[in-house]
């Protein structure tokens, strides 16, 4: 049995198609079922392909709907026709678009790329001819998302080891040994990885995301860490532990993503807390130890958010967070950072403002994301760790890609 390995994505306005180029025959063993070794040798070969397809899906969601919304494409939502209706180069015309309609609608079909490895084709429904020159204006846009999307689909699922860093200052006291002289005081080593269950959330259900994070010391000193005590480090007037978060979205532009804190007060710092405070908050990894701490963040996709409760005057009414100007707020999910999921809910049900008060991460509401968590304490006001630490691990990821079951 012989077929060509590759992902297909159909969606709202157009149909992607990513193949490695190649036909492929593949023999089974004597007793085995052709057919089943057949779709498990596929499978396994559309791994990336699915994946790419996957990454590439959010941003040509968005480029194809602002295309739309501003009359730049003369198309109709996809849906398969009759193979008569299929058509290529003769769908497209060398200058302005002229009067003539396509009814019913007539399906391009265009390769993108042609290269020994890989092909990509994509299909839209026309209502009229395509001025050739549009054509390659959206081809060059299109190319563009394949090609940003296309490195972090191939990349490994399986981060590599993360490398054990010494502190960035160290005020820990020699022992016995070492203020004899008999022994030069050595150093911790930690390093940082973290886990992130599930990887993949839906569309269009709340979900409760955990971020396990491991500490381990790979040096020969013990080392102070306050994770229980963390704060997102968009948490305004905190100085102390703090967790850092940073994203990329394959295919989007940066600004698409944005963390931020939605207050509810407004007001100069407080005092910060005194040095007892930070006490029963210290965890100490021996050499050779892991320490594992979680955290936990409620997924709220846009499907699910009441159109009132992303608006700016109810997110930000004091214009402080800077939140009014954003152009993708009403169009973004969230992830909550620090909230369970049976938390979120009931704050949705009580009120349309349930949001402030947290740390939010502004997302695009489909695509592949790269998640890199980092820890980070150094000396602050009554806080005076014997360490100080900037670790960051190796990015997770997260994949926005389907309903929920």
């Amino acid at each position: 049995m012989s077929g060509q390995a590759g992902a297909i994505r159909v969606s709202e306005f157009h149909a992607l198609e990513l193949l490695d180029g190649k036909r492929v025959s593949v023999a089974s063993l004597p007793g085995e079922d052709p057919s089943e070794a057949t779709r498990r040798w596929f499978e396994h070969a559309s791994l990336p392909y699915e994946r790419w397809a996957a990454a590439a899906l959010g941003p040509l969601e968005e480029l194809f709907a602002e295309l739309v919304a501003e009359g730049r494409l003369p198309i109709a939502p996809y849906r398969a026709v009759p193979r008569s209706l299929i058509g290529g180069e003769e769908l497209l015309t060398p200058g302005a678009q002229p009067e003539e309609r396509f009814d019913p609608p007539r399906l391009l079909r265009m390769a993108l790329h042609q290269q020994p490895l890989d092909e990509a084709w994509l299909s839209l429904l026309l209502t009229r001819p395509l001025p050739r020159a549009d054509w390659a204006r959206l081809a060059e846009r299109v190319g563009a998302v394949l090609a940003a999307t296309e490195p972090i689909a191939r990349a490994s699922e399986e981060p590599g080891r993360a490398e054990a860093v010494p502190p960035t200052a160290d005020k820990t006291e020699p022992g016995v040994l070492g203020r004899l002289g008999l022994r030069q005081r050595g150093q911790p080593r930690l390093a940082l990885e973290v886990q992130v269950t599930p990887q993949r959330l839906p569309l269009d259900e709340l979900a409760e995301v955990k971020l396990q994070l491991h500490f381990r010391n790979e040096g020969d000193e013990p080392a102070e860490l306050y994770p229980g005590l963390a704060q997102p480090e968009a948490r305004s007037g905190w100085g102390g532990p703090r967790w850092t978060v940073a994203v990329e979205a394959a295919g989007f532009p940066q600004e698409r993503v944005r963390l931020v804190e939605l207050r509810t007060w407004y007001g100069p710092p407080g005092m910060p807390p005194a040095a007892s405070f930070f006490a029963p908050f210290s965890r100490e990894v021996k050499p050779g130890a892991t320490l594992t701490h979680e955290l936990t963040a409620c997924w709220i996709p846009r499907a699910r958010l009441p159109a009132e409760s992303v608006h700016p005057a109810v997110l930000d009414p004091e214009e402080m967070d800077g939140l009014g100007g954003w152009p993708h707020l009403g169009r973004s999910a969230i992830l909550v950072l620090g909230q369970t999921r049976e938390a979120m809910q009931a704050a949705m049900a009580k009120s349309q403002d349930f949001l402030r008060g947290n740390v939010v991460l502004f997302l695009p509401p489909r695509g592949l994301f790269q998640v890199t968590l980092g820890y980070r304490h150094e000396p602050w006001m009554g806080f005076a760790p014997r360490q100080s630490w900037g670790l960051t691990a190796r990015p997770c990821e997260l994949l926005i890609d389907t309903p929920s079951p």
